[in-house]
């Protein structure tokens, strides 16, 4: 069973801090949890049984997408990302901060996990991963794009379009495990017409993209460390242009808020301020670098200031997600889990 819910959260406390909190209620409700989920008539209990495990994660979520289970040996709290690149690493960060008394109980995992024999029913329609055919075309980055076919789902797709991608997306989610889709797959087109060549049924793709040599990554802290992209971009010699202006080069592995704040937008980053996370660069000029080695001193500064930021501050407090060279700064990317300390850190060791 899952749920996603919004609702106002605090806006004064750090991420870090709400997610202490909010492994706190739980770790003293979490007990009340498992006593609900172990009641025969799971719907007279669902509701209460979701509300409270919502209030105790919106301690540290604005916004938060869940799932509870039991694996046979252990109780289960899955949380999803739904897709989104940049809440995965806002997850990642809480579940490894679960505490251990509540990992004696309970598997926390990031992501929906494979689960071949799925099946969906919502809304009368009724359909399994052997319903579905499907067609691979791997690129040059390892992703893929995938065509499906699913003849029960015909009357869907022409009437409700979007309905039908939604239920396939999710079915493809717990076939090919959630982080495992959101790293490899590009994307995928619902096709009305079976093609002439055989394809694969969507119970068999994991291990049709395995003999393709696509790995399909589970964990979601190896896909984070595995994802970056190098990008370029035409520099403006204007030193009044703004922030950023002057980058010529960098990598990333958090492409969307690179882009929105190249665009003049912000929603991701608003998203992650909301639950206390604030999400931003630290730059400093690069005149002082001279000599025929310049830019190779400059990365190499670069990665040794990061490093030796990291060491002042921990894991707890920043998280380092690319960097940038640029025709008068250098730019280190972060997330910041409690902004204050990230940024007393950085002062001593920028000193």
């Amino acid at each position: 069973m899952g749920r996603e819910q919004t609702q106002d959260t605090a806006q004064n406390d750090t991420f870090r801090m709400r997610t202490k909190k909010a492994w706190d209620a739980f770790l003293q409700g979490e007990a009340e949890l498992r006593a609900l989920m172990e009641v025969k008539d799971r719907a007279a209990v669902e509701e209460r049984l979701m509300d409270q495990c919502f209030r105790m994660l919106h301690l540290a979520f604005e916004q938060i997408a869940f799932e509870l289970g039991h694996n046979g040996e252990k109780y289960e709290l899955i949380l999803s990302p739904e897709g989104d690149k940049v809440r995965l690493f806002a997850l990642v960060y809480f579940g490894m901060h679960a505490p251990d008394a509540v990992l004696e109980h309970w598997d926390i995992r990031v992501g929906r996990q494979p689960a071949v024999a799925f099946g969906l029913h919502f809304g009368g329609w009724e359909f399994t991963a052997d319903d579905v055919q499907v067609w691979t075309d791997v690129q040059e980055d390892g992703r893929v794009t995938l065509t499906l076919y699913c003849e029960r789902l015909l009357t869907l797709l022409k009437e409700e379009e979007d309905q039908a991608y939604w239920l396939l997306g999710l079915l493809l989610d717990q076939i090919l495990g959630e982080v495992a889709a959101m790293a490899r797959v590009a994307g995928f087109e619902v096709t009305d017409t079976r093609r002439a060549e055989q394809g694969v049924p969507l119970s068999r793709l994991p291990a049709a993209l395995e003999r393709q040599g696509v790995t399909l990554p589970l964990d979601p802290m190896e896909f984070l460390e595995s994802s970056y992209t190098a990008y370029q971009t035409e520099p403006q010699e204007n030193p009044d242009a703004g922030c950023r202006a002057d980058v010529f080069a960098g990598s990333t592995n958090c492409v969307r808020l690179v882009q929105e704040y190249r665009n003049g937008r912000s929603g991701s980053a608003e998203a992650l301020q909301r639950d206390g996370i604030a999400a931003g660069a630290l730059f400093y000029p690069i005149e002082g670098f001279t000599g025929k080695e310049r830019g190779r001193k400059i990365l190499e500064f670069r990665d040794a200031l990061e490093a030796a930021i990291l060491r002042e501050a921990g894991e707890d407090v920043i998280r380092f997600t690319g960097g940038a060279s640029g025709l008068r700064f250098a730019y280190l990317d972060l997330l910041a889990w409690d902004l204050p300390a990230a940024l007393a850190a950085a002062k001593r060791i920028l000193e």
